[in-house]
C-alpha cells in the first residue's frame, strides 16, 4: 500500500489524494463518509478531497435516490495526468530556454568589470547558439578559428551554415581558419585565409576555438556536446597570438 501511494505522490496527488484515491478503488460506489473511514480522515476533508480528484479526472460523483455517491475512475486516467504534467514542464522548459541566454549573460554581472564573464552552453542547441553568437556579433574584421571541419559539418544543418554565411557576408568580417578535414581542403573565400591541416595524426584538432572580438568560444564537438564562451580581453588576445604563431608553423611545413 505505502509503495502505491509514493508512486501515486509521484505522479502528482498529494498524500490524502493518494490515500482517498486507493479507497475509492477498493470500495466502489461509495459516500463521502465511507471513503473518510476507510482512509482515516475526517468527512468534511475525504469530501474536499474527491472534489480535487473530480477535477483530475480521477473520480465521478453520481446520484443515487438523492444520496451523494462517489465512484473512482479507471487507473489509466494517471497516464492523462503524466501526460500533462509533461506538456506543462515542456511548455517551462521552453520558456526558460527563452530567457537562459539573458539569464546567463547576467552572472557576475555587477562584480568587477576586469573577472572574466563564462558562459556554459550544453548540447547541440547549445553548441549552434555560441556559433550563431560569433555570426551576430563578430566585430572589426577578424577572427581566428582553430576547427575540426567533419565534426562540425556532422552537427550543422544546412540552414545553419546559410544562417552563417547570411552573416559573414553582411558583417564582413575575415576569417582565420586552421582545420583538418578528411576530404581535403575547402574552396578557397575571399573573406577567409584558410589553412588545411592533412596530417591530423600528428596534429588533430578534436574541438573548435574561436577568437573574436574579446570573445574565445571552444566548443566539445565529439561525445558531449558543450561550449564554453568566455568574453575577456586578454584571453582573447593571447588566443589570436597563438593562431597567429600556429599559421606561420603550418605555412612553414607546407614549404618543406
Amino acid at each position: 500500500m505505502q509503495h502505491l501511494e509514493a508512486l501515486l505522490r509521484q505522479v502528482g496527488l498529494t498524500e490524502k489524494e493518494a490515500i482517498v484515491y486507493i479507497s475509492l478503488l477498493s470500495l466502489g460506489e461509495t459516500t463521502a463518509q465511507e471513503v473518510a473511514v476507510k482512509a482515516r480522515i475526517n468527512r468534511p476533508t475525504a469530501y474536499a478531497v474527491m472534489l480535487t480528484l473530480i477535477k483530475k479526472g480521477l473520480a465521478a460523483q453520481v446520484d443515487r435516490e438523492r444520496v451523494k455517491l462517489f465512484v473512482a475512475q479507471p487507473p489509466k486516467n494517471l497516464i492523462k495526468l503524466v501526460e500533462a504534467k509533461e506538456s506543462d514542464l515542456k511548455v517551462i522548459k521552453d520558456s526558460i530556454d527563452k530567457v537562459l541566454p539573458s539569464l546567463e549573460q547576467m552572472v557576475y554581472a555587477e562584480e568587477s568589470p576586469n573577472r572574466p564573464k563564462v558562459r556554459f552552453l550544453e548540447g547541440k542547441d547549445g553548441v549552434l547558439r555560441a556559433v550563431r553568437d560569433m555570426a551576430e556579433k563578430a566585430q572589426g574584421d577578424k577572427v581566428y578559428t582553430f576547427s575540426p571541419r567533419d565534426l562540425v559539418e556532422a552537427i550543422m544543418t544546412k540552414d545553419d551554415v546559410e544562417y552563417v554565411r547570411h552573416h559573414r557576408n553582411v558583417r564582413k568580417y575575415f576569417v582565420h581558419h586552421i582545420y583538418t578535414r578528411k576530404a581535403g581542403p575547402l574552396d578557397e573565400h575571399r573573406l577567409s585565409e584558410r589553412m588545411h591541416i592533412a596530417d591530423d595524426k600528428t596534429y588533430p584538432i578534436h574541438a573548435e576555438i574561436d577568437a573574436y572580438d574579446n570573445k574565445v568560444a571552444m566548443l566539445s564537438l565529439k561525445d558531449k556536446l558543450m561550449a564554453v564562451v568566455i568574453e575577456n580581453k586578454d584571453m582573447a588576445e593571447t588566443i589570436k597570438t597563438m593562431h597567429k604563431l600556429a599559421m606561420l608553423g603550418a605555412k612553414s611545413l607546407q614549404k618543406k
